[in-house]
């Protein structure tokens, strides 16, 4: 579990910033939406479904089954989301503990039946031309 917790920490900080252009806002648009599908297989339960669609580095930390375990121990108390809306969306070059790649940290309020403005951060990275999760932190 340490890895995982080390993943999360991960997912909240950014040290370097990508420069904004119109390619970087095309790319951050994308991210965020591979992010909201990605939320949505959690969101339905579909937790081993949301572990094989996370990126190869996410998968090397946690196992499907850990996940899953991490997901119900941590997501299931809050309830059913209500609403989720993006609160910030960072494009970086560098994130601790990964190696330099091209990632978008996406913040987002989130709204459970049993939680209200909770905090939902899922970081994405680019892999062969498709954003996909490597980290999820919710609180």
């Amino acid at each position: 579990m340490r890895s995982f917790s080390m993943l999360l920490t991960a997912a909240a900080l950014v040290v370097a910033l990508f420069a904004t252009d119109p390619a970087s806002a095309d790319h951050s648009n994308r991210a965020e939406v591979a992010a909201e599908h990605w939320l949505g297989l959690i969101d339905a339960g579909h937790y081993a479904a949301s572990w094989r669609q996370a990126a190869p580095l996410f998968q090397a930390k946690i196992s499907a089954a850990g996940w899953t375990a991490a997901l119900r121990t941590a997501r299931l108390p809050f309830g059913k989301v209500l609403g989720r809306r993006v609160a910030t969306e960072t494009l970086a070059r560098s994130l601790p503990g990964v190696p330099d790649g091209h990632y978008a940290v996406i913040r987002f309020h989130t709204d459970f039946a049993h939680k209200a403005e909770a905090g939902e951060t899922v970081t994405m990275d680019r892999v062969a031309g498709k954003w996909r999760p490597i980290g999820y932190f919710v609180q």
